[in-house]
């Protein structure tokens, strides 16, 4: 994954789905073969397990979702305003 791919303010959440199932991929391998660490450094980015058969780690993700979308927002009016 490539940071010019996305634009700075755009936070990024990776759900790992299928954590029941003993031939899932770790969380830390997911990582690895999406290139989250070339874009760490500029975007606000997090990998998260989950099942969506159980749900388990889905609220999680929902809330994560969230804070790091409102977190975003924030600093971005934050830019806008040391612009002006």
């Amino acid at each position: 994954m490539r940071s010019a791919d996305m634009p700075a303010d755009v936070p990024l959440l990776i759900l790992a789905n299928k954590q029941d199932l003993p031939t899932a991929y770790s969380v830390e391998y997911i990582q690895s073969r999406m290139g989250v660490d070339d874009i760490r450094n500029s975007h606000a980015t997090r990998t998260l397990p989950c099942c969506a058969v159980t749900g388990e780690g889905l609220h999680d993700a929902l809330d994560l979702l969230h804070d790091m979308i409102v977190k975003s927002r924030h600093e971005a009016a934050k830019r806008r305003k040391k612009l002006m």
